[in-house]
């Protein structure tokens, strides 16, 4: 098994000097609170390439409808750019509410952090949808658990046999860039 590493998704690591008190102030004004793991690793990293990032999706067989049921993190999002998602400027009004843009895979398959009392933290994959949030096919049943936290979820990232994962993650300047990934 390889230790856990990340890459900036950027050209560079970003600046975390005034994260803290953004997150802070992006929770006071909507009232959630991001889970404490998931506050912890953006106020390390700020989103990322993790390797390894190879998961199989929660999402079921008839859902999903490939017979593999492997796909890739690409990218966990930076905490501005999952603002922007939670604002709507994908969805609008198809935003899932209340959950939080973590990441996705290359296909577009989101996936989301959940900011609802009764599973906060739990982590959901979904597929993207315009379609007005909580009508038609776009309810709380088209979201598939995938872990029930962002720290178990990152646990559950593999790389296969024959390296699919490193296939997708090596560049000169991932390596280069590359940190561990530490995740309380």
């Amino acid at each position: 098994m390889t230790d856990p590493i990340i890459a900036p998704a950027g050209a560079e690591w970003p600046n975390l000097a005034t994260l803290g008190a953004q997150i802070a102030a992006w929770e006071q004004t909507t009232g959630l609170r991001l889970p404490a793991s998931y506050r912890d690793f953006l106020l390390r990293y700020d989103g990322g390439q993790p390797y390894p990032n190879v998961f199989d999706v929660g999402v079921p067989d008839a859902v999903w409808g490939i017979a593999d049921k492997q796909t890739f993190v690409d990218p966990l999002y930076d905490f501005a750019f999952a603002v922007n998602m939670f604002n709507g400027e994908t969805y609008g009004a198809g935003t899932p509410r209340p959950f939080f843009f973590i990441g996705c895979n290359p296909g577009g398959l989101e996936i989301l952090i959940s900011l609802r009392a009764q599973d906060a933290g739990a982590i959901y994959c979904w597929f993207g949808s315009d379609v007005p949030w909580e009508t038609g096919t776009n309810t709380s049943a088209a979201l598939y658990l995938q872990a029930p936290s962002f720290g178990d979820f990152i646990r559950s990232l593999y790389d296969t046999e024959d390296e699919i994962g490193m296939d997708h993650w090596e560049s000169p300047r991932n390596k280069l860039l590359a940190q561990p990934l530490i995740v309380t």
